[in-house]
């Protein structure tokens, strides 16, 4: 029978991890759940003791004159998000706030610390720089139930670590998080998108290359398939002459004539040098609708879908895409970060798929599809990550040397193993 306890308190946290060492008994650390399928242990081998973070909440610092905000763990996503934007500014990595695997759970999902522990970050990456890179300071209790900080306001640190690296993405599994300081930046007052018609991905890439090559600072770069668009704004939001399969859009921010020029500019550079076969702007909530759909990896899944984040180098992503869609029956494709990720989204097949014949099935056939899918994105020098889905191991499989690196890390923060254990691979 699975237990929970809810600290309120770094000190209450301390105590617990301590117990949790001296018994050997394991700990899994959750808050709102938004990112529980990232985990590669089922839901019966997730700890005896359920550690939920959302009792260590709320904002204990902010000062938006130096852009320093300084928030408890468990801090809904979405009171930070309203802080921010109240003061006229935003987190520039642009947070995934909205998971399309969850029902019902309201417009914002997550915690402050789960967003630093998966170190998910949307469109604005490519040019703003991950969650990581926005990370002033932490503080947090190791396995060793010893409370640390790291960061602008050092106590005590970790020699041969940086400590603010190794937590971005380590899902728990060396520290849990109980305050983080982060960097905010000005709020962007306007946000124009232009869209630019292609034949298919590699043509939708090499516009979206140009346009981040201008000198008209674009914040965000993805090609998108038109069947991919939601219905309200393909059918009401798109020109009747637009005739192009794919849509590459460059979104371009700040205020508000300046942001119109620099869209004008960047639409007559692309028809000189990369011409498009159309061109379209959205602005308001035709552009934010837009990117909260690529942010989130296009349409809502289904019953049965799997997901897959794939990160290459944008040269790569669209060769990689052909040779996906020609293994994968009901393959799906949105790039992000200029191609640099690619969202492979596999359909589940209807009943009249499967009463003419069609026995495939996405979660049934996904390890054998995982294995070709990884093994071409590995010699590629990229990672693939299993979003949503089953039959396969969530996280990118290391190297040997990688996994031997990572098991030293684990043991020098976790030597009882108590914190997330297996959720990332085995050694963690």
């Amino acid at each position: 029978m699975t237990e929970t306890s809810k600290p309120e308190t770094v000190q209450q946290l301390q105590n617990l991890v301590r117990w949790a060492a001296n018994e050997g008994e394991a700990l899994n650390i959750t808050a709102q759940g938004s990112k529980a399928q990232l985990d590669n242990r089922p839901l019966s081998a997730r700890g005896a003791v359920r550690v939920e973070m959302t009792a260590l909440s709320g904002l204990t610092h902010y000062d938006p004159d130096d852009m320093v905000l300084t928030a408890r763990a468990g801090t809904p996503l979405g009171e930070i998000l309203d802080a921010v934007e109240a003061a006229d500014q935003q987190l520039g990595f642009e947070p995934i706030v909205r998971a399309p695997w969850l029902k019902g759970q309201g417009p914002v999902v997550g915690t402050l610390g789960g967003m630093i522990s998966s170190n998910l970050s949307g469109p604005r990456r490519l040019t703003a720089g991950a969650v990581r890179d926005h990370l002033l300071g932490f503080e947090a209790v190791s396995g060793r139930g010893e409370i640390y900080k790291a960061g602008g306001k050092v106590v005590k640190n970790v020699t041969g670590y940086d400590l603010m690296k190794l937590v971005c993405g380590s899902y728990g599994t060396l520290s849990i998080l109980s305050e983080v300081t982060l960097r905010t930046q000005p709020g962007m007052k306007t946000a124009q998108s232009l869209l630019m018609g292609a034949d298919h991905p590699d043509a939708a890439i090499a516009l979206l290359t140009t346009a981040l090559g201008s000198a008209f600072a674009v914040s965000a770069a993805a090609a998108v398939p038109v069947a991919l668009l939601p219905d309200e704004l393909r059918r009401h939001h798109l020109p009747s002459e637009w005739d192009a399969p794919w849509i590459a859009v460059a979104r371009l921010e700040g205020h508000d004539r300046a942001v119109t020029e620099r869209v004008h500019s960047l639409a007559t550079l692309i028809k000189q040098d990369a011409p498009a076969r159309c061109q379209h702007r959205w602005a308001g909530a035709e552009s934010a609708a837009l990117w909260a759909r690529i942010a989130q990896g296009g349409p809502a899944v289904q019953a049965g879908d799997v997901l897959w984040r794939i990160s290459v180098a944008p040269s790569q992503a669209a060769g990689l895409a052909r040779k996906l869609s020609a293994q994968l029956r009901g393959a799906a494709f949105l790039f992000d970060w200029g191609g640099g990720l690619i969202w492979l989204k596999v359909t589940a097949p209807h009943s009249d798929q499967t009463n003419s014949g069609h026995h495939f099935s996405a979660e049934s056939d996904c390890a054998e599809s995982a294995r070709r899918m990884r093994g071409a994105v590995t010699a590629l020098g990229g990672h693939a990550t299993l979003f949503i889905g089953a039959g396969a191991a969530v996280f990118h499989p290391l190297s040997s040397g990688e996994e031997a690196l990572s098991r030293r890390i684990k043991t020098s923060f976790d030597p009882a193993n108590i914190l997330n254990p297996g959720r990332l691979f085995a050694a963690s």
